[in-house]
């Protein structure tokens, strides 16, 4: 009996730490897997997690970028626009102004000339006239005054009073016609 009691004994102890064995066994893999499983998944979701917030910043930050350069070069064109069209307006306005101002100053010396010319060929007239109709009243004078001294001389001669005196009035109307015909 006692050989007996100490195979069962034997047997019995040899199953159970057979059982203890395997469950720990089991139990210590499981979780070393959970645990590896676990750490792997962290990495993975951390690395995932990097890339894609990296790549998010690298988007965010070349949009930006993009942006300011974009309004950057935009400001800079609008600005250089700007300048160049104030330029060109103010080039076109001097000129325009210089176009105005040197066709008015040459409309005023036009006008001046114009002026002094006419006003100079007034005189020169005036004054021509001037010398022609004295030139024409010294001739009328000098011819009266020698027609009235032929008179005298033709009535002295010939000694008819009224014939004489016919002859002198009808020769003074005469040369008054021919002044205010001239």
């Amino acid at each position: 009996m006692s050989v007996i009691a100490k195979s069962k004994m034997s047997v019995i102890s040899k199953s159970k730490m057979s059982v203890i064995a395997k469950s720990k066994m089991s139990v210590i893999a499981k979780s070393k897997m959970s645990v590896i499983a676990k750490s792997k998944m962290s990495v993975i979701a951390k690395s995932k997690m990097s890339v894609i917030a990296k790549s998010k910043m690298s988007v965010i930050a070349k949009s930006k970028m993009s942006v300011i350069a974009k309004s950057k070069m935009s400001v800079i064109a609008k600005s250089k626009m700007s300048v160049i069209a104030k330029s060109k307006m103010s080039v076109i306005a001097k000129s325009k102004m210089s176009v105005i101002a040197k066709s008015k100053m040459s409309v005023i010396a036009k006008s001046k000339m114009s002026v002094i010319a006419k006003s100079k060929m007034s005189v020169i007239a005036k004054s021509k006239m001037s010398v022609i109709a004295k030139s024409k009243m010294s001739v009328i004078a000098k011819s009266k005054m020698s027609i009235i001294a032929k008179s005298n001389q033709l009535f002295l001669s010939e000694n008819n009073t009224s014939r004489s005196l016919w002859y002198i009035v009808s020769i003074h109307k005469a040369t008054e016609e021919h002044c205010t015909m001239k």
